[in-house]
């Protein structure tokens, strides 16, 4: 039985901490099913839970990574579905993802460097990021914003200026890496 994997990352009072574990002790003491509200998944899904707390000054970090199974028969019907999903001349997704950080950070380098980065590699981008949102279970919920962001970025390229661009550079990359540390 294979499953999805992903974590969850969240700064937490001490309080707040200790709430949360508890909620999640108890749910699992009382064979409780209930959704985490915290977390996407329901507590018998779980194959692989590991948690872990970093003390930041009066905070702490958690750190939760699930992996989740699925019954057989359903993991059978996800893939039937994620392979209906998949437009025809769709880039393999792990392809696609090594390609797109290449090139994300290609232009990165060349915006710090004070230049726009070349319209080919916008193109190239802007195309991978429409394919890259047809892949259902791995972050459908920031595929809408991603691809508003993306049409933001293309519009502030296109008026050429290097600071707008950059500035919605990083607003890129902090979505990137708040799907990322989810859907890893």
């Amino acid at each position: 039985m294979s499953g999805r994997s992903f974590k969850f990352e969240k700064i937490f009072s001490t309080a707040e901490a200790a709430a949360f574990l508890r909620k999640m002790a108890d749910s699992i003491e009382s064979g409780n099913v209930e959704q985490m509200q915290d977390l996407d998944f329901a507590l018998d899904d779980i194959k692989k839970l590991k948690i872990g707390i970093k003390r930041q000054d009066e905070l702490l970090e958690l750190k939760v990574k699930v992996k989740c199974g699925l019954p057989e028969i359903l993991e059978s019907a996800a893939d039937e579905q994620e392979d209906e999903a998949k437009p025809e001349g769709v880039t393999q997704y792990t392809s696609l993802k090594k390609k797109m950080d290449k090139n994300f950070k290609a232009m990165g380098v060349m915006l710090d460097a004070g230049s726009l980065p070349h319209q080919t590699m916008i193109a190239t981008f802007l195309e991978d990021s429409k394919q890259m949102v047809h892949y259902p279970g791995y972050g459908d919920e920031f595929y809408e914003s991603y691809m508003a962001a993306c049409v933001k970025f293309q519009t502030l390229y296109e008026s050429g200026s290097v600071e707008a661009v950059r500035e919605h550079y990083g607003i890129l990359r902090t979505m990137k890496k708040e799907c990322h540390s989810r859907y890893k």
